[in-house]
């Protein structure tokens, strides 16, 4: 299949954290001779680089690697700035058409598996939540510890649960909302959209795994290695930025922990393995999402190479 015949597909790599999604599409890109935009909620923020596991200018190299380092977390006037499926795609899609027009075929990367739905089938439209229903919410949230509201919506949803982090408390009450405002899950509404909108691209849906053990054991040695490469004083430098653990981003990959260690409440040794487990559960959500996604390819990357990686999404690629 030559550039020409593919200029109207869209190649997706995704899989958990740690599974080597960044080395398999930095080398995939250079094969095909194309630009990669990244599909990572996290690494779109300035500043958190180590933490992210944001992919440096020596390994991008000269390949276009977009939406990464692209929105402070903080605005001008110290407010949050959080990012979302519709930025995303508001980033994204200039950039494949350029790519389609060119007759190149576009590359994208990442674990944010809401980020790829939207792309693929569009922004999901939630219900209108009536104003009693969202304070009720609200209150009810309130008194929980983050554990219990994460809790309260997996008795619920339990799907949209395992991909919602504890600390995320707007997807959380967002969630509750829904359900109590129309009676069904905001998985069977996602389900439902994805099952009856039109696919925006003929996507070749590739997804990295390898068994838990391993891939457990490879996030806990990508954690000392952030350690080792500067975690801590990143950490340090954010907090001094005025970058406190109530963010989102900083909340979501373990920042939070370090800010714990830095101010005395834990230790170290503490701190890093709370760390590794919250990546640990980060990729076990992760999967969950990813198991849903109808048609996808699923890779093994646990004894492949990114060489062999790339050989058998090419060899898929030919057979489209």
């Amino acid at each position: 299949m030559d550039r020409s015949e593919r200029s109207g597909d869209l190649c997706i790599i995704g899989g958990p954290t740690g599974v080597g999604k960044t080395a398999v599409g930095l080398l995939l890109a250079r094969r095909l001779t194309t630009e990669i935009i990244s599909a990572d909620s996290m690494q779109v923020y300035r500043h958190l680089s180590i933490g992210t596991a944001k992919p440096t200018a020596a390994e991008t190299g000269e390949i276009p690697y977009h939406l990464i380092d692209c929105l402070d977390p903080l605005d001008a006037e110290g407010r949050e700035q959080r990012f979302s499926a519709a930025c995303f795609l508001a980033g994204a899609e200039p950039i494949i058409r350029r790519l389609r027009e060119a007759g190149r075929l576009p590359l994208v990367v990442g674990g944010t598996g809401l980020y790829l739905e939207a792309l693929c089938h569009g922004l999901f439209e939630h219900p209108l939540i009536p104003p009693a229903i969202r304070q009720t919410v609200a209150d009810e949230l309130r008194s929980l510890t983050p554990h219990e509201a994460h809790e309260r919506v997996a008795a619920v949803d339990p799907t949209a649960a395992a991909r919602i982090h504890p600390n995320d408390h707007v997807r959380l009450a967002r969630t509750l909302e829904v359900f109590r405002a129309v009676g069904e899950t905001v998985t069977t509404l996602r389900t439902r959209q994805a099952e009856t909108a039109r696919s925006r691209y003929r996507a070749h849906y590739f997804v990295l795994n390898m068994p838990r053990r391993l891939l457990y054991e490879r996030i806990d040695s990508r954690v000392d290695t952030m350690i080792a490469e500067g975690l801590i004083d990143e950490t340090r430098s954010l907090l001094a930025a005025g970058l406190g653990k109530e963010l989102h981003c900083m909340r979501a990959l373990g920042y939070g922990f370090l800010i714990d260690s830095l101010q005395g409440r834990l230790g170290l040794d503490e701190a890093v393995a709370a760390v590794k487990q919250s990546h640990r559960n980060y990729a076990k959500r992760q999967l969950t999402w990813f198991r849903r996604v109808k048609g996808a390819h699923w890779i093994s990357a646990a004894n492949g190479t990114p060489a062999a990686i790339c050989d058998a999404i090419e060899k898929a690629l030919a057979m489209a």
